[in-house]
Formats: structure tokens, C-alpha cells, sequence
């Protein structure tokens, strides 16, 4: 026991020796560390957001507290050790990739705005808990171990997301993409992933863009939060959205990895739409697929922006006439650099677009006009234009990169979600079975490898096409059965129509992106007239009169059932008609177990 006594004792003045040469007060020496907190408020309080006036003045939008009720809004707390001189912290600060657990149809919109608005103000919070303790490193909650120059290069790189600066360096995540070994062991991944890394490319952030936009689909269907971002009330109107969208929507200018033949690059906006932009190595000539009608106080910083400032030739392919696809071609005349070396490309046979008394598509002068199958060579790179008459619309289409295997379809396939997709009538049905078909030849004979739609902002399986015709010969037996039916949602799940407890479950739970990617949706109305009933001893039936097919054991109702709806009617607008899609009440809907849409053609 004095053996033990001693020894006791000698540790004692060992330690006390130590602390006095370390000149450390011996009240610290069994207190080294001690928890610290940020300020959430100091670090929301920073944030500026982009907002652009009537007159396209830029001025700062400070975060609104409608915004912050979105937010966490919580003090980050670390442990400072003061002998190791680290600080500990519930964050992570390496190889960060945001995921988004948005549901398309159920959760609200602007989940990934919100994830990285959380981290922005964490990393905020990091900063000025260094600046508070000069020398000190960081430990993230992965344990990576990172000083002070790191966290403030990671904050410039957040900085530059957040005022969506256009030379941002993102890059569309392709590990995200559905044929690849990544997508297929992660469920995380899926939709539109995408890197972004610093200036000094020592600093990288991986992020999810819901598919419905970074702000939310606003395309009518007026659930963006363009009106939190901008800091209106919580009570503002949602009919007013639509114009707060077109003066507010920004974009994310993503590099495409998938393009070899020149620098490619999507426009992600802020609210789903996605045009794109080829521009040649030598920065000479570039191709816009599509213009867009969101963002028009920023469209022609973007665009100059992505093509450079040695660019004489811009030529901008639009792949059908309707407004979304096709308005901002008056903002982009608007600016003299711009005007002077932009040609059309249009559709020989598509009519042309009207905004008010101007002919959108001879504003440049005389377009050039690409007729079904031919091919033109723009910014290093071959395309094809794929005419899809009487369908979408008169005679829009696709357009083809031959050398890097991508439909740009457009909207001739419509959108990939299962809230309903594109509107077709059963007069036209035809003419989408031929154009789904045409698309099935030409992706087979070509080996196209991807498809990206006018609203799919993300790279689809081209067995897309595949589906949306399964969904109408489908509808086209439902008419062989009853020419009075109706119509309605129906929805195809990896090339299979579902059945209607399968749609019941997707509208009472919602899709996530990676969901979608599986889905085709089409909603159908029945606009011909009745037949008159069929005299079997004089007539035998058709071929097509035939009893549905049968799903899964059981046989999907030829009319869907009436259904009451909700008090929300999302709506999708183009320059010539409106979609309108009726959400049903979740009872009606797990009783029902099938949902009627009735929209208009989109």
C-alpha cells in the first residue's frame, strides 16, 4: 500500500512538473476540453441571395423568416480541446454529398434547397468558431481532420452555389446514372446528382437537385417556393408564382461528362427546366437546345457566360413551339452581343411561335429551317432531327447527338413522373403510338444510350419510349373494349401497367427520383365521339375488341371511378394549352385504389 502510496504521489508531481514548464495553469490539467457553440442567427444573417427587380436591378435578399421556419435553425456545438487544439464538430466536412429524401407528389417542394442551406450556415457556423480560436483544427463527425484554410475554401465553393454564379465548376454526378454499378449498390443515388468543386479544386461538394427543381416545379403547377426564396409572406398567393418565377429562376450551368465531341453543359434551373448548351473546343461555335421562359434576368449572363467571349456562332435548336420551350428568345434578342450571332434553328414543318405581335422565330432573321432525318454538324458534333408529326404538336421533335448517343426529346414523350407525364387524346393516338415507335427505330438503329426531355432533367433509359407506348396501346385497348370510355391516368412501372392498387400506393406514399426513373405516366381523354353499338351476327368484333390485360392476376377497371378533387389543381402551361392535374383526397384514393386525372393537353 506505500509502494502504491507513493507512486500515487510521484505521477502527482509529475504532472504538476509538466503543466508549470508548460506554463498551463494546473486547474486545467484534468480539464483540457470544453464545449463551444456557433451562432446560427450571425450565420443566416450573412447569407445574400440573388434577387432581381422589375428592371433587372440586382439587389441582396437577406433570408426571410418565413425561409428560416424551413430551416433547422440551430447552434452547432464542438468540443475544443485545448492541449490537441482541435475542435470537434456534428458536421461533416469532407466528401459531402447532400441526398434529398424529396417524394415527387407528396413532400413539399425545395428540399434540396433547404439541405443546402442547412449545411451553408453549419459551415458558416464552423468558420467563426475558428476565428474564435486561431490555430485550431477542425474534426468533422466522419473524423477528417481539417484546418482553417480548408472550411474557408469550402465556404467560397457554398457561396458560389448559393448566388448560383454560372462559372461555378459542377459537374453532373454520373455515378448517379441508372446503368452504372454505383446507382445499382447505393439507393441514395438516382436523378440528377451532381459534384461541385472549388476554385482551387481542393474543396468538393456533392449535392441532389430534386427533380422538380432546386426551388420546386413552378411550371404552372405553382407549388415553387420562388416566393420563400425572395422573402415574400407565407400568405402570398400562389397564382402570383408564376410571375415571381419568370423574373427569379436562375440556373445551374452543370457540365455534362457523358459529352466528349465539345464542352456540353446543362442549364438546370431553378425550377426544372433544363435547356442545354453545346460549345465547341475551340470555344468558336455553340448549340442551345431549347430557351426556356424562366429566368429571364439572368438568361443572357448565363448564356454568355457558358459559351465564352470567343464565340461568333450561336445557333439555338427549339424543339417545338410552345412558350416554355420557346418564349425567352425575346429576352435573349434584347442583348446586342448575343443578337449578332445567333441563328434559329427551327422545324421545316412546326408552326411559328407568337409572343404578342413578334414572330419569335424570324426575330434573328430568316432561321434555318432542318427537315425530318436530316443531320447537321454545330459545335464539333453531329446531330439528326427526328420530325414527330401531329403528336405534341404539329410537327415538332427531337433532336439527336449522333456522336454522343442523347435524345433530346423534347416533349414528345413528355415528362418522366407518375402525376401524369403528357396528355394524349384518343384522337391523336395514332400518330403517339407511330412517333413512339419512330423513336424505338432510331434509338435501336443508333444504340442512343440516353434521353433527356423538356422536363426530365436528368439522363433517362431510352426504354422511356418503350413505356409511353405500352401506356397508349394500353389506352387504345380500353377504347377497342368501350368506346365510351372515358379515359385517365395510366401509369406503366418497368414496362408494365400498373395496377390500380400499385397507383393508389404511389399517389398515398409519392416517388422518389430513383422511383421515377422506372415510370412512365400518360393521362388520356376520350374526345371522339361514341360509336354505335356493334351487330355481332352482322359484325364480328374487331381485333382490338378484346378484354384489358391482365396485370398481376387482376384485371384493370376499363373506367376509372369519379373522384373528388382536392383543392389544390396543379397545372402545366405551354404557349397553346394548359395540363391540368387533379390531385384526389388520400381516402378517396386508398379506397378507389385508381386515380382519374382530367387535364387538358400539355
Amino acid at each position: 500500500m506505500k509502494r502504491k502510496s507513493l507512486l500515487k504521489q510521484m505521477a502527482k508531481t509529475f504532472v504538476v512538473a509538466t503543466m508549470a514548464l508548460a506554463c498551463i495553469p494546473l486547474s486545467n490539467a484534468y480539464a483540457a476540453t470544453a464545449e463551444v457553440k456557433g451562432d446560427y442567427e450571425k450565420a443566416v444573417g450573412e447569407i445574400v441571395i440573388p434577387r432581381y427587380e422589375d428592371d433587372g436591378k440586382k439587389v441582396d435578399q437577406k433570408v426571410s423568416d418565413t425561409l428560416k421556419s424551413h430551416l433547422n435553425r440551430k447552434n452547432i456545438i464542438a468540443t475544443k480541446d485545448d492541449v490537441a487544439q482541435t475542435l470537434t464538430v456534428d458536421v461533416q466536412l469532407k466528401d459531402v454529398r447532400l441526398t434529398s429524401d424529396y417524394l415527387n407528389g407528396k413532400t413539399e417542394a425545395g428540399i434540396s434547397y433547404y439541405n443546402m442551406l442547412n449545411f451553408y450556415t453549419d459551415v458558416k457556423q464552423v468558420k467563426q468558431l475558428l476565428d474564435d480560436n486561431v490555430g485550431y483544427s477542425v474534426i468533422d463527425n466522419k473524423g477528417n481532420k481539417v484546418d482553417a484554410s480548408y472550411v474557408e475554401e469550402l465556404l467560397g465553393l457554398l457561396d458560389q452555389i448559393n448566388a448560383m454564379d454560372p462559372e461555378t465548376n459542377i459537374q453532373y454526378d454520373m455515378k448517379s446514372v441508372f446503368d452504372t454499378k454505383e446507382f445499382a449498390s447505393d439507393t441514395s443515388r438516382g436523378g440528377t446528382d451532381v459534384i461541385a468543386t472549388s476554385k482551387d479544386g481542393n474543396v468538393s461538394v456533392e449535392f441532389h437537385i430534386d427533380s422538380h427543381g432546386y426551388w420546386g416545379y413552378d411550371l404552372g403547377a405553382h407549388d415553387s417556393i420562388t416566393g420563400v426564396v425572395m422573402g415574400y409572406a407565407a400568405d402570398f398567393a400562389q397564382e402570383n408564382q408564376r410571375d415571381l418565377t419568370t423574373k427569379y429562376a436562375n440556373f445551374f450551368a452543370i457540365t455534362m461528362p457523358n459529352i466528349t465531341t465539345a464542352k456540353g453543359y446543362m442549364l438546370n434551373a431553378t425550377d426544372l427546366e433544363n435547356p442545354m448548351i453545346y460549345v465547341s473546343k475551340d470555344g468558336k461555335e455553340a448549340l442551345m437546345i431549347d430557351v426556356d421562359m424562366y429566368g429571364e434576368n439572368v438568361i443572357n449572363q448565363v448564356i454568355k457566360s457558358v459559351i465564352g467571349p470567343d464565340c461568333e456562332s450561336l445557333k439555338i435548336f427549339c424543339t417545338h413551339m410552345h412558350g416554355d420551350h420557346v418564349n425567352n428568345l425575346a429576352k435573349i434578342y434584347e442583348d446586342e452581343d448575343l443578337r449578332d450571332i445567333i441563328t434559329v434553328i427551327w422545324p421545316e414543318n412546326e408552326p411559328h411561335t407568337k409572343l404578342g405581335d413578334k414572330d419569335l422565330v424570324t426575330l434573328f432573321g430568316e432561321p434555318q429551317y432542318i427537315k425530318d432525318m436530316e443531320k447537321i454538324t454545330v459545335a464539333g458534333t453531329q446531330f439528326q432531327f427526328i420530325e414527330i408529326p401531329e403528336e405534341h404538336t404539329k410537327a415538332g421533335g427531337q433532336l439527336v447527338d449522333l456522336d454522343n448517343k442523347i435524345n433530346y426529346c423534347g416533349d414528345t414523350l413528355g415528362a418522366q413522373v407518375h402525376l401524369g407525364g403528357t396528355n394524349v387524346t384518343m384522337s391523336t393516338i395514332d400518330n403517339w403510338i407511330a412517333g413512339c415507335e419512330k423513336t424505338i427505330k432510331h434509338t435501336q438503329d443508333n444504340g442512343i444510350k440516353y434521353f433527356i426531355g423538356g422536363h426530365t432533367p436528368y439522363l433517362n433509359t431510352p426504354d422511356f419510349a418503350k413505356w409511353v407506348k405500352v401506356a397508349c396501346e394500353y389506352a387504345k385497348e380500353q377504347y377497342a373494349k368501350d368506346n365510351a370510355w372515358k379515359g385517365g391516368l395510366v401509369i406503366v412501372e418497368n414496362g408494365a401497367v400498373v395496377t390500380g392498387e400499385r397507383m393508389g400506393q404511389m399517389f398515398a406514399n409519392g416517388l422518389s427520383d430513383r422511383e421515377e426513373l422506372l415510370v412512365a405516366s400518360v393521362n388520356f381523354r376520350n374526345d371522339l365521339a361514341p360509336k354505335p353499338p356493334v351487330d355481332e351476327d352482322k359484325n364480328p368484333p374487331v381485333e382490338g375488341d378484346k378484354e384489358p390485360p391482365v396485370i398481376d392476376g387482376e384485371k384493370e377497371p376499363t373506367t376509372p371511378p369519379t373522384q373528388t378533387p382536392a383543392d389544390k389543381t396543379p397545372e402545366t402551361s405551354d404557349a397553346t394549352s394548359t395540363v391540368m392535374v387533379t390531385m384526389m383526397t388520400m381516402a378517396s384514393l386508398v379506397a378507389a385504389g385508381y386515380i382519374y386525372l382530367n387535364k387538358k393537353e400539355c
